[in-house]
């Protein structure tokens, strides 16, 4: 019923309160959905490289261990990034970044994984996974839903900012 912007309280009226409703109503839905979809899918990509990278180097290898290692720091650089606070989901501003697990260290725990040949037909077969096909299948179908949604929020702002000049200075949703 009431919107500060800037500080200052701003009047708005049944239309305009509507829209607000509206794209307020929208965020509630749809923050939960993004931050179980990130986590979701950041644990399939990773658990899936770590499983692949186990198999062609073994288990009890120490890049294996560094790897996991580095795949727990993502999984829980994304669960600080998307976190839930009682019955509240939110997504913590700044970027998913993880200074320890770099592109450069990452490719070389997985180059040399790959140079046993029968690692490698091992990780080939761990390719052909109906369950995780459906997994990834299931994601990227609630993934779409999601941005379709996202889509329909953008248009939401884009009339509230109209609506509301104040509001005009603030892009939440960013293509």
């Amino acid at each position: 019923r009431q919107l500060f912007v800037g500080g200052k309280l701003i009047r708005l009226n049944q239309e305009e309160r509507d829209i607000l409703y509206s794209y307020a109503r929208g965020f509630h839905d749809v923050v939960p959905e993004i931050a179980l979809l990130a986590k979701e899918g950041v644990g399939l990509v990773t658990d899936n490289i770590f499983r692949i990278y186990s198999g062609l180097v073994g288990k009890n290898s120490d890049n294996t261990a560094k790897l996991y290692a580095s795949m727990k720091k993502v999984k829980e650089s994304v669960n600080d990034k998307f976190g839930r606070s009682n019955r509240y989901y939110y997504i913590n501003p700044g970027k998913i970044e993880d200074q320890s697990v770099t592109p450069e260290n990452l490719q070389e725990q997985l180059v040399s994984g790959f140079s046993s040949r029968g690692g490698i037909i091992t990780a080939i077969g761990a390719f052909d996974n109906t369950g995780e096909n459906q997994a990834t299948s299931e994601l990227r179908k609630r993934a779409y839903k999601i941005c379709k949604k996202l889509s329909k929020l953008d248009s939401i702002e884009i009339l509230l900012q109209s609506k509301v000049p104040a509001l005009g200075r603030y892009d939440v949703i960013v293509k």
